[in-house]
């Protein structure tokens, strides 16, 4: 026996929305730390750019 639920538009739209702007807030913190770890280069601050890199991981980056 199948089972399906209907969702309204409204509800679906929310849904839509939520996500959109979860990636939205990630690609923006993804951004932050790009901008962040490139100042720390330019700069030579290996302390820092180490600490970055580890967050850029975190959030879903493995490039560095």
């Amino acid at each position: 026996m199948s089972r399906s639920r209907h969702i309204s538009l409204e509800r679906a739209e929310t849904v839509t929305l939520g996500r959109s702007q979860r990636l939205d807030a990630a690609a923006q913190r993804r951004a932050t730390l790009e901008e962040a770890l490139a100042a720390a280069l330019a700069d030579g601050d290996a302390e820092t750019v180490s600490r970055l890199r580890d967050d850029l991981r975190t959030a879903g980056g493995d490039e560095w």
